[in-house]
């Protein structure tokens, strides 16, 4: 029926672990950390593109079209960002990381 919610059937005791479930996932949530970056390209005057990872010093990389550059600079950023992560100066909670270019 509508007008009973599914998880009317849990019990007393199932929405309990249900709620601790949820308290508990939305203090991973809270305690994720997020990284954006940015990527510009540019065409340069030999038609090859260059796409360029804003906020890591040196991530940038060539590419025959924009697509191609792109790939390639999130690869190397991926590769730095996991160096880092290694090398201890990385977060040690879970991370989401997003490209967007620009």
């Amino acid at each position: 029926m509508f007008g009973r919610p599914a998880f009317s059937k849990l019990g007393r005791a199932g929405f309990s672990r249900l709620a601790e479930a949820c308290a508990a996932l939305e203090c991973l949530k809270s305690d994720a950390y997020y990284m954006r970056f940015t990527i510009e390209t540019e065409r340069e005057q030999d038609g090859r593109w260059i796409a360029e990872v804003i906020g890591l010093p040196g991530v940038m990389k060539y590419g025959e079209t924009r697509a191609d550059a792109i790939g390639k600079a999130e690869a190397l950023a991926l590769r730095v960002l996991a160096e880092r992560i290694e090398a201890g100066e990385g977060p040690l909670e879970s991370i989401e990381i997003r490209f967007a270019a620009a």
